[in-house]
């Protein structure tokens, strides 16, 4: 069975609130507008029915949808991204239980309040949810990351899955919008994000307590891969007692090509890294592409079977 585990998707309460919404982020003239970009609406956000035909044309088994934070909603004031969240997460575990098997979900959390964040968290377990979906701009540094220390805790307990996603922190500025090509410029400052808060999972305490959290990184965890073995070499270099942990980690490969899937599997192991498309911002089947391209050792087990493992331990029954 090939899983995707990177994939988004907006159910339709969640379509008319965001219709509604006067400022970012919010859907207005046919686009999904959030802080810095906006993108076209089309049927692949929002027809789950569509999505599952893709599915079976590309021989996918399973797809887990998720509210992407980089939208800005899981990190506005609690009071607008409560209702909010609680929109996605109800009409996608709606759209998972009409497809029970074809799809799994996780929940979307209103950050910014860490008491109703951890209501909903185990409101959403109780639903059906495998875990939680959480920004990586919360992450980006050890002292930041303590405020999630309750999910986490909540989240280890369930055996479920983490799922750090570019996105903004609440409470904290927004960095200065790009000088030009910010087509291109946005693209690196998001891969970085992501390789921040890897480098807090990697090389700090904050997981140590939690031996059965499932943590996903998206997008090959940034550009991590890249830098790594710099890395090594200013540690060893310059003698600093660091000590790089061994979580329970994953990274997808949405939106990148063979040769950043290549170089994730050496840096985390072939069975570390999962599919993953970014559906529908992103295409599926550029996904398949780049893992046949890339010509791993165990592209099953980027293909499916370290998913199927993650999806059963987090309590999916439809592998």
């Amino acid at each position: 069975m090939i899983a995707d585990l990177h994939a988004h998707l907006l159910p339709a309460g969640l379509v008319a609130r965001l219709r509604a919404r006067a400022a970012p982020p919010c859907i207005r003239d046919g686009r999904v507008i959030f802080p810095g970009e906006s993108l076209a609406l089309h049927a692949g956000y929002t027809d789950p029915a569509l999505r599952l035909e893709r599915l079976d044309r590309l021989g996918v088994g399973v797809q887990l949808l998720s509210l992407p934070p980089l939208f800005g909603i899981d990190s506005l004031p609690a009071e607008e991204a409560l209702p909010l969240t609680q929109a996605f997460n109800e009409g996608i575990a709606e759209i998972c239980a009409r497809w029970p098997g074809r799809f799994a979900w996780l929940a979307a959390l209103p950050i910014a309040d860490p008491d109703a964040a951890l209501r909903s968290l185990g409101d959403s377990l109780a639903a059906g949810a495998l875990g939680a979906i959480l920004p990586a701009g919360c992450l980006v540094a050890r002292a930041r990351a303590d405020a999630l220390l309750p999910l986490l805790a909540r989240l280890d307990a369930a055996r479920a899955i983490a799922f750090i996603h570019p996105g903004p922190c609440p409470g904290v500025a927004p960095p200065p919008p790009p000088p030009d090509l910010p087509w291109a410029r946005r693209q690196v400052a998001i891969q970085t994000q992501i390789a921040q808060a890897a480098i807090t999972l990697l090389y700090t305490d904050l997981l140590d307590r939690f031996a059965d959290l499932t943590v996903q990184l998206a997008n090959l965890a940034g550009c991590l891969p890249m830098v790594e073995e710099r890395i090594d070499r200013v540690v060893a270099g310059r003698a600093i007692a660091a000590r790089r942990r061994q979580p329970r980690l994953i990274a997808d490969c949405a939106s990148l090509g063979p040769r950043a899937i290549a170089l994730a599997a050496a840096m985390l192991g072939p069975r570390a890294v999962v599919l993953g498309s970014d559906e529908p911002i992103f295409r599926l089947e550029d996904s398949l592409r780049a893992v046949a391209a890339a010509e791993l050792a165990d592209a099953d087990a980027v293909l499916g079977g370290t998913a199927r493992d993650v999806l059963a331990r987090a309590g999916f029954a439809g592998v």
